[in-house]
């Protein structure tokens, strides 16, 4: 983890975490102190699952272009921790959906067109 602040009289740590395998999580936290050692972080945990709760529109044009709001938790503030595909046939033919705007808990993306791409063979 990267300490990004440490607030004394708050008693906050903030940290940028790089990243795990959200399947293996939650995650218990422990905290060293340089020179006190180790710190009381008793039920402190760290959860990276990422949660959708829903999204809109359920239908749109195979053309694509239509924009698509998704709403949960615990989404990533860098475009690049939040890859979108709108899944069809189990996976198979995946279409990519370009992000526009997010924030930890809404996602705008732009969904790529169905048609004229490459289809997977079955």
């Amino acid at each position: 983890m990267n300490v990004l602040s440490v607030d004394d009289a708050a008693k906050t740590v903030t940290c940028m975490f790089g990243g795990a395998n959200s399947t293996n999580g939650p995650f218990e936290i422990m905290m060293r102190h340089s020179v006190a050692g180790l710190i009381d972080s008793t039920g402190l945990i760290l959860d990276v699952n990422t949660y959708v709760d829903s999204y809109s529109p359920k239908i749109g044009s195979i053309y694509g272009g239509q924009l698509i709001a998704i709403t949960g938790r615990n989404f990533g503030n860098v475009f690049t921790d939040n890859p979108i595909q709108i899944s069809t046939n189990g996976g198979v033919d995946s279409i990519d959906c370009f992000l526009k705007s997010i924030t930890a808990n809404d996602i705008t993306c732009r969904i790529d067109s169905l048609i004229n791409r490459p289809r997977a063979a079955n």
